[in-house]
């Protein structure tokens, strides 16, 4: 069984493998709320909790709400993905949105992302949200398809300063 939850160390094994993973493939940990730049799972914690409270934000970023998604059999972390809580930098606004996520790249193509995703959307409801901005690369294709499955109505493709195309996808809760 899945189930969408706080991170905590209880997980911290399954955190670790999961950042390393990302790391040797080289690739980003999108909805990972920075997991990559901290040293242990305990600084990361730390972190994230202080996303949690406007007051404890960092100036530069927006609060935030960390989950990640986890095979309760295994205790494995398949996904990561943060609600954004508000769109208040000029990226999140265009290009981010509120939601980011990602999942394990060796438990890709299996739904977990749909399943993520709209685990993630009935938390956007629960802390008052009526819609979300959720937004993926224009050429990310499986992304598109997990927004769309998810009622994710697109709005338009809007290009940063470097022509990378960003496809705007808004979900009514």
């Amino acid at each position: 069984m899945m189930i969408l939850t706080r991170p905590s160390l209880h997980y911290k094994e399954s955190l670790l493998e999961y950042k390393n993973t990302f790391i040797e493939r080289k690739e980003s940990i999108a909805g990972g709320s920075f997991l990559r730049d901290f040293d242990t799972v305990e600084e990361w914690l730390d972190f994230i909790q202080q996303l949690e409270h406007i007051e404890t934000t960092p100036k530069h970023l927006v609060s935030a709400l960390a989950f990640i998604l986890v095979d309760t059999t295994s205790e494995k972390v398949i996904g990561m993905c943060d609600l954004r809580l508000s769109l208040a930098i000029p990226y999140l606004k265009e290009f981010g949105g509120h939601v980011g996520y990602s999942i394990h790249p060796d438990y890709r193509k299996n739904g977990y992302g749909k399943l993520q995703l709209h685990l993630l959307l009935k938390e956007a409801k629960k802390v008052g949200f009526e819609k979300v901005l959720v937004t993926c690369d224009e050429e990310n294709r499986a992304s598109a398809k997990i927004i769309e499955s998810n009622n994710g109505v697109l709005e338009k493709v809007v290009f940063d300063e470097e022509g990378n195309g960003y496809k705007r996808y808004w979900i009514n809760l």
